[in-house]
């Protein structure tokens, strides 16, 4: 059985995963432990952005990786991120700084926490229209979706 963790926040000092590549490479670890074929790692893309580059954070993947590997661990890292739905997701997604599941069709999105005049639908329109899948990322927490 092939069992994959698609949304997980471990790249090191990017958002509010761990502090650093030790804890991270615990995480991988652990997976690999677990039999984890691949963990994708999904950064808040207001982290990236802000504070970081996408350039940044496949480097991170790829040191990652590449150590993984020298341990043996078995577990892969891919690259996702975590895209909060607003205004700017659209434009972000075509000029690279918002990124799909690992350069896939589906792309991870979380609805807004405090913006309640984001045009979701126009957005999620517009997704869809480049082509992309959304996958909502733990709907069960949003206000959203509650009753």
């Amino acid at each position: 059985m092939k069992i994959y963790d698609l949304h997980n926040h471990l790249l090191p000092s990017v958002d509010d995963g761990p502090d650093d590549i030790n804890e991270s490479l615990e995480i991988v670890r652990i997976s690999s432990d677990q039999n984890i074929e691949f963990v994708l790692a999904t950064p808040h893309r207001k982290d990236v952005t802000e504070f970081h580059s996408v350039a940044h954070i496949r480097k991170l993947v790829t040191q990652i990786n590449d150590i993984s590997v020298e341990r043996g661990y078995l577990t892969e890292i891919k690259l996702g991120m975590e895209n909060h739905i607003d205004i700017t997701l659209p434009e972000d997604i075509r000029t690279g700084y918002a990124l799909s599941m690992n350069g896939g069709p589906h792309i991870l999105l979380e609805m807004p926490w405090e913006d309640k005049d984001v045009p979701i639908d126009d957005v999620l329109e517009e997704v869809k229209e480049m082509g992309l899948i959304p996958v909502i990322a733990h709907p069960e927490i949003m206000e959203i979706f509650k009753n």
